[in-house]
């Protein structure tokens, strides 16, 4: 079972079963995530202790008026 985490333009396909903060650490150079990046899960926010759920969609979001 698979989840997508994006991040702008980008996306990828995730294993379900880990943290919001272990999918930041581990895709931050290939979805190109910004440190100070909101999370959403399903359009609603979440922390990075969330735990990844099967058909889950994962959002880095970049905070209005930072630049980047």
């Amino acid at each position: 079972m698979a989840a997508k985490a994006i991040s702008g333009a980008n996306d990828v396909e995730v294993q379900v079963g880990q943290t919001v903060g272990a999918i930041r650490l581990a895709n931050a150079d290939v979805l190109n995530i910004a440190d100070n990046a909101e999370v959403r899960l399903n359009g609603q926010p979440v922390n990075d202790e969330y735990v990844i759920q099967a058909d889950d969609t994962i959002e880095f979001i970049r905070p209005a008026g930072s630049k980047g």
